[in-house]
């Protein structure tokens, strides 16, 4: 057939059979790069189907969808030819679907390789199609099996540069150890032990910042496949070593350009969507698909991990990890294109466990899906702040009580006749006073001296615990790796801590400033309310913030490092309890931390079942808007259900 003519003919797909078909490229093994293929239907559940081989890739800019230029050579690199059966004249004619470069370029090296053991391949933007919604609906629903059942996955990472052939050497390296010497090893060791360079842990982190690794698809298409093979131009690796790379390079990546004015906020030289999304990358969901004892926490993990990730569609965000839940979510899930993805979202937390879902809501300042219940987390952006229930609150807490539905292990939800209306039975325990002391300004030291300033406007007469004691434990939400932190260590951090932030904020507003003499009152007026001696004198702070002000070099530390041993505890844990949050004061004398966003005369409520006690501003009609989960010292244990009783709470 002459070539002007196979210009004029696009695609067409013929109606899959069922539910569980899908459509395979038989590929041509045929010399030269030109070669057609053929689109096959087979049915995942016939045993009889062929083997066939998955691909996992980034689309780039999506699937071109103007006609190519006239110039052949762009035509030729951006159209993939296949034979396309014509039932008008029962004839079979050379037709073309356009693919992106990213996609070529695998299509190229895979034929430049010769693979004589792949008869079939399924590539989503082809075997798909694309400008069919329903049948898109069905495959995403049947995209878990497809990967399950290929008989191994190629991950194509795109053309090699120097960063990769770098891994590749690093991999290698890597897989020369026996894994359970590796297992002991540090990433210190592993460097010396196989002669690895600074160079060599940052090109890996170089390699990470390709566009694969934060993609949300490819989260199940590493993990479900029973194979994976990871391609990058010419280069290839094996999961195995690519798991044990990442494991023993987080110690190295975080080297880099420290602040020394900062400790809670380090510079590095590796990408910040690299350190997000480091943990996250699929050897825990991995591991937890292949250990029945723990699948079925990976309800609550997926979610999480998801949201680091990118992807060009919001629905997205819960689409790509249905084939991760269990079957009774599942079947509550409608894959559906045409829904809007705030109803995409809240039909998803509907279905899973609200006692979790709650939790991620994240601040105001991440949610950028309009028309979104307050109720129901943003899952296309990643959460802000960091939940406390996956980092031990839900072992240590019970502030709604221990009773939670005996067979489902779900918070009570009452019918409330609205899908977008939340209805929970609780108890509005307490209103927030007074706000202060926001994360946002930790780096100049001003959100300490803040929420000083609020504490002190706590009355705190004759209590049983020493009110600075109650303030440090507040600002960690009084948790260390599942447990409440010991006095004799925390303490004495909490006030090594406490001084070099104020002794900063001091050096920053100037020591005749309005700003440094408050503060001057505030140490004053506190230490007189507090009887262990955990705050710094003035002297001190004074003493300090002169070191600040005699650096010739900005760069310079201002802290010896027996200084910094000292108040490492403290600013280890409150990194990631006290991040996006913010301290405020009740009106029944309590204090706590929640989401940055709040103000006076935001409620407090206990909702039942759940860990934490939740924060709730006014809405419209009698229901109220949900901000997110807060630490409240006094109430954390069920003590406001002894004097209450449950009433219907509609969040909306």
């Amino acid at each position: 057939m002459a070539a002007s003519s196979l210009r004029r003919r696009s695609y067409q797909y013929l109606p899959l059979s069922s539910a569980t078909c899908t459509r395979l490229i038989d590929i041509a093994h045929q010399p030269g790069l030109k070669q057609r293929m053929t689109l096959v239907e087979a049915d995942l559940g016939d045993p009889n189907r062929p083997a066939y081989h998955c691909l996992s890739y980034t689309w780039g800019s999506g699937i071109p969808q103007q006609e190519t230029a006239a110039v052949e050579s762009d035509e030729e690199k951006q159209t993939c030819w296949f034979v396309n059966y014509s039932p008008q004249d029962d004839k079979r004619h050379g037709a073309r679907i356009p693919i992106t470069p990213n996609l070529q370029e695998f299509l190229d090296e895979f034929r430049r390789r010769g693979l004589e053991d792949v008869h079939y391949l399924w590539i989503d933007a082809l075997c798909i199609n694309q400008d069919n919604l329903t049948e898109r609906r069905d495959q995403v629903a049947l995209m878990g099996r497809i990967y399950s059942s290929c008989e191994r996955t190629i991950a194509w990472l795109g053309a090699e540069d120097v960063d990769s052939l770098a891994c590749t050497k690093m991999f290698a390296k890597l897989g020369s150890i026996p894994e359970d010497q590796l297992e002991c090893l540090t990433g210190k060791q592993i460097s010396n032990k196989l002669g690895l360079t600074d160079a060599d842990w940052f090109s890996l982190a170089r390699f990470m910042n390709r566009d694969w690794w934060h993609r949300k698809w490819t989260l199940q298409e590493t993990v479900l496949p029973k194979d994976i093979v990871f391609w990058c131009g010419r280069d290839e690796f094996c999961r195995s070593n690519l798991l044990h790379a990442i494991r023993n390079a987080d110690i190295q990546l975080w080297k880099g350009v420290k602040v020394p004015d900062d400790p809670i906020r380090c510079r590095t030289a590796v990408p910040q969507r690299v350190l997000d999304s480091w943990f996250v990358w699929p050897y825990v969901l991995w591991y937890l698909t292949r250990k029945p004892e723990v699948r079925a926490r990976i309800d609550s993990v997926a979610p999480n991990y998801a949201r680091l990730r990118s992807s060009s569609d919001a629905r997205d965000s819960v689409y790509s990890i249905i084939s991760f839940l269990g079957d009774n979510i599942k079947e509550n899930i409608s894959v559906d294109y045409e829904k809007a993805p705030a109803d995409v979202f809240t039909e998803y937390v509907r279905a899973a466990n609200l006692d979790l879902f709650l939790y991620e809501i994240g601040g105001r300042a991440c949610r950028h899906i309009p028309d979104l219940p307050s109720w129901v987390p943003d899952y296309s952006v990643p959460q802000k702040p960091v939940d406390w229930i996956h980092i031990g609150g839900n072992v240590l807490y019970h502030a709604g009580g221990e009773d939670l539905e005996a067979t489902t292990k779900r918070i009570v939800v009452l019918p409330s006749g609205n899908p977008r209306i939340l209805a929970v039975p609780g108890i509005f325990v307490d209103t927030i006073m007074q706000v202060g002391g926001r994360s946002g300004d930790t780096g100049t030291g001003r959100c300490f001296a803040d929420a000083l300033a609020v504490l002190d406007l706590l009355p705190w007469a004759e209590q049983d615990e020493d009110i600075i004691e109650a303030f440090w434990r507040t600002l960690l939400s009084d948790m260390q790796r599942g447990r409440h932190p010991d006095s004799e260590t925390f303490g004495p951090s909490f006030s090594a801590f406490l001084a070099f932030y104020l002794a900063k904020w001091i050096f920053i507003s100037k020591i005749d400033s309005d700003a440094s003499k408050n503060l001057n009152k505030l140490i004053v007026s506190l230490s007189e309310k507090s009887r262990l001696g955990l705050l710094p004198s003035w002297k001190q702070l004074l003493d300090l913030a002169a070191r600040f002000a005699a650096r010739s070099d900005a760069e310079k530390p201002v802290l010896t490092e027996d200084e910094m041993e000292k108040l490492s505890p403290y600013l280890e844990f409150i990194r990631e309890k006290f991040d996006e949050r913010c301290f405020f004061i009740t009106e029944h004398g309590r204090m706590g931390i929640g989401p940055d966003g709040l103000k006076a005369g935001t409620l407090i409520c206990v909702i039942k079942g759940c860990k934490y006690p939740f924060l709730l501003d006014e809405g419209s009609a009698g229901r109220y808007k949900l901000l997110g989960p807060s630490y409240v010292r006094g109430i954390m244990f069920g003590e406001s259900l002894q004097r209450q009783d449950f009433a219907r709470v509609e969040i909306e």
